[in-house]
C-alpha cells in the first residue's frame, strides 16, 4: 500500500511537478495535494494505477512530442485498429467531444487514457 510519503517520493524521482503530475495522471491538482497530504485516500484501483504510472516513467520517460503529434498518432492507432470515434466511445467511458479533442491535439491526453487505448486497440483490432 503506497503512503502518502511514497506518492510523493515516486513523483519527485520522476522530476514532476505536481501540476505535471496531476495533469498526466488525469486528476485535478487539489485531488493529487489532497492524497498527497493524507487528507484524502486514493481508490485503490487509482494506488495501483499511480504505481505503475510511476515505475513506468522511470523506465521510459516522457517524450518531447507535442499535443498535435500525439493527437495524429492515436487517430491514426484507432483507424489501424478498424474504429471511428463513435465506435470507441460506445466501447469505452469516454465522450466524443474528449476524444476529439486528444486526437486534434487541441487538449493533452492524460498518460492513463495512453494506456486505456493503447491496450484497447491491441486487444480489440477488427
Amino acid at each position: 500500500m503506497l503512503t502518502p510519503n511514497d506518492m510523493i517520493v515516486m513523483r519527485k524521482e520522476v522530476g514532476l511537478s505536481k501540476e505535471r503530475a496531476a495533469n498526466l495522471f488525469g486528476i485535478n491538482l487539489q485531488t493529487l495535494m489532497l492524497w498527497e497530504s493524507g487528507k484524502s485516500n486514493p481508490p485503490a484501483y487509482a494506488l495501483e494505477e499511480l504505481k505503475y504510472f510511476y515505475d513506468d516513467l522511470k523506465s521510459n520517460p516522457l517524450p518531447q512530442r507535442t499535443k498535435k503529434d500525439e493527437g495524429i498518432f492515436f487517430a491514426q492507432v484507432r483507424r489501424e485498429a478498424g474504429y471511428t470515434q463513435t465506435e470507441v466511445c460506445e466501447l469505452l467511458p469516454l465522450g466524443i467531444t474528449t476524444l476529439s479533442g486528444w486526437e486534434r491535439g487541441a487538449v493533452l491526453m492524460p498518460t492513463y487514457a495512453k494506456r486505456l487505448l493503447l491496450r484497447f486497440y491491441s486487444e480489440n483490432s477488427k
